[in-house]
């Protein structure tokens, strides 16, 4: 358990994306969320459809291929998305990357 609670997963916030909630222009994942490949999958999925989300930031989190490759492919579907950073605790190297709108 971290001093911040029990963590918990993000089905909540990958609602919150796939409705498109004007208010969620930016999100940013801690360890203090449980993030699966097939959660990072889901939230690429609802990123897809999104058109309000432009920011992304994940740190902490045990990523492998198909979980990294769902945040990429979506956000490179998104058409409106600016940036995504994400730190896997498995590489311990950073990664940033911004899309440029064509």
């Amino acid at each position: 358990m971290s001093g911040w609670g029990v963590p918990r997963g993000i089905d909540d916030l990958v609602a919150r994306v796939r409705a498109n909630e004007a208010a969620l222009t930016s999100l940013c994942l801690l360890p203090t969320r449980t993030v699966s490949d097939v959660d990072a999958a889901s939230l690429g999925d609802a990123i897809a459809v999104n058109d309000v989300l432009l920011e992304l930031r994940m740190s902490g989190h045990k990523l492998g291929a198909r979980g990294l490759a769902g945040l990429a492919v979506s956000a490179g579907r998104n058409g409106v998305f600016v940036s995504i950073s994400l730190r896997s605790a498995c590489w311990l190297v950073r990664r940033v990357y911004s899309i440029e709108p064509r």
